[in-house]
């Protein structure tokens, strides 16, 4: 039986469409990541599947069933909403209680299981994210549910609760083998556990299918620049980019790339979601990773900042290094000069970054460690036109 399955599925809010002719289908104990940017439909979808919204058009199956007309399938159903809404004034023992007395199936070992650190006696008002998040974790895992669907949850948790919340995830599925479903707009949340991959854009499905098939049937050609005619193996190319003399392509291959002008390399799950992104989508998506894990970074050499600078061009951050420099336009932290150095305080892989009010560079992140240092590129930069023309005047 197929956990969830949607036909032309839509949904409108007033004029607007947050969900719009979703066409999908889940497969059964597969870990599935729903990605996408900010607005995409990922949360509609999960209130459609969930019957907390109707659908304005088309057609929802969850676990063979219509959820609205059936609304009996939802006890085979776990649903964290993102924020892991529960009772704050209630403690965790009533709130377990509260789980038990409601779900005509339910698995007090898998609770205990996952809740062996918990203070009972505790208001849920009073738990830290990570804490409300294990427990809502166990509330959804305890009713053995056939369907798991999760949104958003490792929002406002840190690094460390949101490695602990995937292995609490890992163990409950083993013990319940259900269906999983995790919707994230950061696509680090979830690559690392899930074997199928559903891309929504702009209210409908631009991807989906088993991560493996998809990156084997994906690559990054890497060459000297030229005229692009037909190259053997290669069935679409779906981005180009030119730095310099160097062209960078990810293509859909459907046989080998024997052509040895060409260096061919696996791509990444990251990469191959945002190739297929509309580029304001892109850019949604880009910094909404990078935003999330900020990473400090120090140049203090003229060689260094010259590797990075080449270091970005070959990774087709962008067309040009002026490319990168023409880039300003997202906010974020401060590039400041520091013991001779300059501090960049993130990771960043592309161009998004803006003039502060001393004249040096505003980054905001895509998440690509590769390019830690573009934006300290720019400050360094900046830096020294800023002298240059102090001298000058002088």
């Amino acid at each position: 039986m197929t956990p969830l399955l949607t036909r032309g599925l839509g949904k409108r809010f007033g004029r607007e469409w947050g969900l719009r002719d979703c066409t999908l289908e889940i497969p059964a104990g597969a870990i599935v990541g729903l990605a996408g940017p900010n607005a995409a439909g990922k949360s509609t979808l999960l209130a459609l599947a969930t019957g907390l919204l109707r659908p304005t058009e088309g057609e929802i199956r969850v676990l063979g069933r219509d959820p609205q007309r059936e609304p009996s399938v939802l006890a085979d159903v776990g649903f964290v909403a993102q924020g892991a809404p529960l009772y704050r004034s209630f403690t965790v023992a009533e709130t377990i209680e509260f789980a038990r007395r409601t779900n005509p199936r339910w698995d007090d070992a898998i609770v205990a299981g996952l809740l062996t650190h918990a203070d009972l006696r505790t208001r849920v008002g009073e738990l830290s994210a990570g804490d409300r998040g294990r427990l809502a974790l166990a509330l959804v895992l305890g009713k053995r549910p056939q369907l798991l669907l999760l949104d958003e949850p490792f929002a406002g948790l840190d690094p460390l609760a949101g490695r602990e919340f995937l292995q609490l995830l890992m163990d409950g599925v083993a013990d319940t083998r259900a269906t999983v479903v995790i919707a994230s707009h950061v696509i680090a949340d979830i690559e690392r556990v899930c074997d199928h991959i559903v891309l929504l854009t702009g209210g409908g499905v631009r991807l989906e299918g088993n991560v493996e098939e998809l990156l084997d049937t994906h690559r990054i050609l890497m060459g000297p620049r030229r005229p692009l005619g037909t190259i053997r193996g290669v069935r679409e190319i779906l981005r180009e980019r030119h730095s310099g003399r160097q062209l960078t392509l990810l293509v859909t291959t459907d046989g080998p790339i024997a052509d040895p002008s060409w260096t061919v390399d696996r791509v990444a799950l990251e990469e191959l979601l945002l190739a297929y992104m509309a580029p304001e989508e892109r850019r949604k998506m880009l910094a909404s990773s990078g935003l999330a894990r900020l990473t400090p970074h120090t140049i203090t050499s003229q060689r260094e900042l010259e590797a990075q600078i080449e270091a970005a061009a070959r990774e087709g951050y962008a067309s040009s290094v002026e490319e990168l420099e023409e880039g300003l336009n997202a906010v974020a932290a401060p590039v400041r000069d520091h013991t001779g150095g300059v501090i960049a305080a993130l990771s960043v892989s592309g161009p998004t970054t803006r003039m502060n009010r001393d004249g040096l560079p505003a980054v905001a992140g895509y998440c690509a460690e590769e390019a830690a240092a573009l934006s300290a590129v720019l400050g360094y930069r900046q830096r020294g036109a800023r002298q240059s023309r102090k001298a000058g005047a002088a």
